[in-house]
């Protein structure tokens, strides 16, 4: 029997310290929601990256860490500032912030704002003491040409054999979940899938096919149809 529940996401993270984000198609959004949620709680929150991620205020450079920020919450955190966006942090440096925070968001991945995205062979850099990973997808990707919709989607053809020209199918949708795709470095953490963009997608009966085919061949810890533009999350399950 198919469960469809309205949840809060929040449940989902209960206890969490470290939480990585990969894929493509409303990460950054996502992190600042799931932000500002928990900071409303009272938690202090720290949004950092292992790529790149967009400077948006309050944002602070690494070696101003412990200038004025104490009464910012959530904050941004990166080691330097180039074109708009804060670098990289290491492992080390990730876990010397985190002496001062109760969660840290990482955005471990990068997909210049496509909706989809296949991995290069040194992506995504998730740290090893990451407790959960979440993995977007735009459903917005859906009945569009790949070469216009996947990040890197040149790899992806190379890999797959289907060409850049071709339109996404559910089916084709599916392929990116494979181990050398959307799945990569995921292998030994607990991870949950997040179908996005809901609200945008042109074929809505299609999602749950989506989503019961990735319970069956995946096995996420949980797996949400969502519009975060509206802040709904579905969560899917089977008993």
């Amino acid at each position: 029997m198919w469960i469809y529940r309205r949840v809060d996401l929040i449940d989902d993270i209960e206890g969490l310290k470290f939480i990585s984000f990969i894929g493509a198609g409303g990460k950054t959004s996502f992190i600042k929601f799931l932000a500002s949620h928990i900071a409303s709680t009272g938690k202090r929150v720290a949004i950092t990256t292992t790529t790149k991620i967009y400077a948006e205020k309050p944002f602070i450079l690494l070696e101003q860490k412990g200038i004025g920020f104490k009464d910012k919450n959530p904050i941004f955190i990166g080691k330097s500032l180039e074109e708009g966006k804060l670098t990289a942090l290491n492992e080390d440096e990730i876990k010397e912030i985190a002496k001062e925070f109760d969660v840290v968001l990482i955005e471990a991945d990068g997909a210049k704002r496509k909706p989809l995205k296949y991995p290069e062979v040194y992506e995504p850099v998730i740290p090893n003491f990451t407790e959960k990973v979440f993995i977007l997808t735009g459903l917005d990707a859906l009945y569009k040409k790949i070469k216009d919709s996947v990040f890197r989607w040149q790899i992806f053809s190379q890999k797959t054999g289907i060409s850049g020209d071709e339109f996404i199918s559910p089916e084709i949708f599916l392929r990116f979940f494979s181990s050398d795709g959307l799945l990569k470095g995921v292998e030994n953490k607990i991870f949950s899938v997040i179908l996005n963009k809901y609200d945008l997608c042109i074929e809505k009966n299609i999602v749950f096919h989506i989503a019961k085919n990735l319970i069956r061949r995946i096995k996420p810890d949980g797996i949400y149809i969502a519009s975060i533009n509206y802040k709904i999350f579905y969560r899917i399950d089977v008993f």
